[in-house]
């Protein structure tokens, strides 16, 4: 199905007509994967998260997401509206563009600067959610209010 080039004694590359590239050995852990370790992708794409208002948040806005995949680590950015409740801790829920387990919350690692009008008025923070599988932005508010949060984060397919 794919034509595949040796590049040395230990990796492979593959190339299928379907536009996705996969290899062996570009995880440093052969244990890994989503089932077939041995050949894993190099991808990307867009999506559109899906969120969850989990903690001092009364409304929030999804815009498109860009991801990376370069064999079991994903790299995720994109922009959320999130207007709060009140001043304090917030936490909102979004998806993975690939669904994985998430064993610790340092399996999904980032951050999320907030702004309003283009100044920034909260940092936040992105850690992953074992019980619901997904990434959780973390901030604590300065103030009520829609603002934007600019989301970037990285994420072990599991």
């Amino acid at each position: 199905n794919g034509t595949a080039i040796e590049i040395d004694d230990a990796s492979t590359l593959f190339n299928f007509s379907t536009g996705i590239i996969r290899g062996t050995n570009f995880h440093n852990n052969s244990t890994v994967g989503d089932g077939n370790a041995t050949q894993q992708d190099v991808r990307s794409g867009t999506y559109t998260p899906t969120l969850t208002n989990v903690t001092n948040i009364t409304s929030s806005t999804a815009y498109k997401f860009q991801w990376m995949r370069v064999g079991n680590v994903v790299t995720v950015s994109g922009r959320v509206n999130i207007e709060n409740t009140a001043t304090g801790a917030s936490e909102l829920g979004i998806s993975l563009p690939i669904a994985s387990d998430i064993g610790a919350t340092t399996d999904c690692v980032g951050s999320a600067p907030g702004s309003t009008s283009g100044i920034l008025d909260d940092m936040g923070w992105v850690i992953g959610d074992a019980t619901n599988k997904r990434a959780a932005m973390q901030s604590t508010a300065l103030g009520t209010g829609a603002h934007d949060h600019w989301v970037s984060f990285t994420y072990e397919v599991i």
